[in-house]
């Protein structure tokens, strides 16, 4: 048998013969429609991030399933795509690229499309470290606890007790140190902490002091804090049973609340200076401190900015550029003021597309909005041949 070449309609007929030589007949009708030809129906990939993870799903219609899907150019991004026409990779540095992707259908038939990837800008984060460098003092035989501190990385921080030294202590996930003080000398705690990046590690020295002497807080000063960002200290004490439980007596930061354990925690909602009475009780005596806490104003988000200063005169029939903005908190939303009749159109990732419009000069008027509701609008000007 063969496959039809051409659309139309064909008349079949079909005979049978019987073993005595009696013969039947019939004939069909058959239609055969036109090919619908493979196409890709994309028409934008997304913005992404300089550095950060990237994927977009590009997709096609027509022709014959299933589709396999090729770059033919990558324009230099380093980016790969799937059969299932996931475009994936990390983004390259910010720019824009022209990248074009190749898809094939069963019978061969195939359809290639061109598209700009822009990328922005990222912050490049401080490398991971641990910022603690010694622990307190332990006493012999007496409840301890500190809190770990590392700076830097992307993402959370997990720790892990590489080796306690010969101590007994215990390690959370969170950072925080605490079991009970071993005989007294020094040793050394290996520890080591991981972002979603990678993991530095770090051996802290500790001292057990022997018997306790009489109980007295040695917090005087508190690390400052930003508002609205999530802040820790930890009051200390020695001395005494070292079986301590903490109590706010008055003040403190609104946000912020003290633990039994001695742990100052929470988010400031509001800066400024604030003094905190405190106390601590070791099941034999009382003793009360005082310190101030500084929360800082959290920092104001860059000035958004649209950066596009001109628009690419037009090279076809059908118009395609990029725009581009600074500052603000992304995601950025792009929209469209005025087109001022050209008929082109602004995606929300700052793709301006459209049929080409006849010859003259058109004022566009282009806005942006940032995460944080900061708006930014532009004129920009298209001259057509």
């Amino acid at each position: 048998g063969s496959s039809p070449t051409q659309p139309g309609t064909y008349a079949i007929t079909i005979s049978v013969t019987g073993k005595k030589g009696a013969t039947a007949s019939a004939t069909y009708s058959l239609e055969v429609s036109a090919e619908s030809g493979i196409k890709i129906i994309s028409t934008a990939l997304p913005a992404a991030v300089d550095g950060l993870d990237y994927i977009a799903l590009v997709e096609a219609s027509g022709g014959v399933l299933p589709y396999t899907w090729a770059i033919a150019d990558d324009g230099g991004t380093g980016l790969t795509i799937d059969d299932e026409g996931f475009l994936t990779g990390v983004a390259p540095a910010a720019g824009s690229y022209g990248i074009t992707l190749l898809v094939t259908d069963a019978s061969s038939k195939t359809a290639q499309q061109s598209f700009i990837f822009s990328v922005t800008g990222g912050d490049t984060p401080q490398p991971l470290s641990i910022a603690t460098t010694s622990l307190p003092a332990a006493a012999e035989g007496e409840p301890y606890t500190a809190i770990l501190q590392a700076t830097g990385g992307q993402g959370d921080y997990m720790w892990t007790l590489i080796d306690d030294g010969g101590t007994g202590l215990d390690l959370r996930d969170d950072g925080i140190l605490s079991g009970t003080g071993p005989a007294e000398g020094d040793y050394a705690v290996t520890v080591s902490v991981t972002d979603n990046t990678r993991t530095v590690t770090s051996a802290l020295s500790l001292a057990v002091n022997p018997d306790p002497s009489p109980l007295t807080i040695t917090t005087t000063s508190l690390p400052g804090a930003t508002e609205d960002v999530r802040y820790a200290a930890v009051l200390e004490a020695t001395g005494g049973t070292e079986n301590y439980t903490w109590r706010l007596v008055s003040g403190g930061a609104s946000g912020l609340t003290l633990t039994p354990a001695g742990v100052l925690s929470g988010t400031p909602t509001a800066p400024g200076t604030f003094g905190i009475t405190f106390e601590v009780n070791d099941g034999e005596n009382i003793v009360e401190g005082s310190a101030t806490v500084t929360v800082s104003a959290a920092a104001a988000a860059p000035t958004l900015t649209i950066t596009t200063q001109t628009l690419p005169a037009p090279t076809g029939a059908n118009y395609a550029a990029v725009l581009a903005a600074t500052g603000g908190v992304q995601p950025y939303v792009w929209s469209m003021v005025n087109d001022d009749g050209s008929g082109l159109t602004l995606s929300t990732s700052g793709a301006l597309t459209g049929v080409t419009p006849p010859s003259g000069i058109y004022t566009l008027l282009v806005s942006v909005t940032d995460n944080g509701g900061q708006i930014a609008q532009k004129t920009l000007s298209l001259t057509v041949p």
